[in-house]
């Protein structure tokens, strides 16, 4: 009886009852879960916000905004900028914090730390690295498509940021252009999203 009565505050009495959004979404967040672990949420989401308009209910609790208004408007209500939710960018506590999850004041400490090598100046520095991967990609692209196989572009636009990341990040590159394939660390990361994404859910 609980879940029964949960759902029906949810839908009818609940402080965003009033909100539109897809009934089982509205009544519990089995809907959003099933969602999110199916990988379709974004997708789906795009839908909802074409059937319902700008403001979705897209769980018991949560809203998706889709009004480019929307983000300056929620901040100047507030006063404040708004601390990301820890469900989502850090749904393991023990887990060390980064950047993407960091409070606003160790944010912005640290981006100003980062700010100078993404000055204008510094890209420009860094364009004949860039520019060596981009020819790099379109060589192994021209390799490839003379056997007549199937290429996955996905993959090598991967292949290209990664090696570019590892270059300007640790000073040497991952090698995926070079191998063709994904650095075992990289794997990782890619193998990782899943579980990760349960986790969050």
């Amino acid at each position: 009886y609980t879940t029964l009565f949960r759902s029906v505050y949810n839908v009818f009495l609940h402080p965003l009852s009033r909100f539109p959004g897809p009934l089982l979404h509205r009544a519990s967040r089995l809907a959003y879960v099933y969602r999110l672990i199916g990988g379709t949420l974004t997708l789906d989401a795009l839908e909802m916000h074409q059937r319902y308009g700008d403001i979705v209910r897209v769980a018991p609790d949560e809203l998706f905004f889709a009004h480019p208004d929307a983000w300056s408007d929620i901040h100047k209500k507030t006063g404040r900028e708004m601390d990301k939710a820890p469900w989502f960018y850090r749904p393991l506590e023990q887990s060390p914090r980064c950047i993407v999850d960091e409070s606003h004041e160790q944010h912005s400490r640290l981006r100003r730390q980062m700010a100078p090598g993404f000055s204008e100046k510094s890209m420009r520095d860094q364009e004949p690295i860039i520019r060596g991967y981009v020819d790099l990609l379109l060589q192994r692209l021209r390799e490839k498509s003379n056997d007549g196989q199937p290429v996955v572009i996905s993959d090598w636009f991967n292949y290209t940021t990664f090696d570019i990341i590892g270059d300007l990040v640790f000073g040497e590159p991952f090698e995926c252009l070079g191998s063709s394939k994904y650095d075992g660390w990289i794997k990782s990361i890619f193998e990782s999203l899943r579980p990760l994404t349960i986790v969050q859910a």
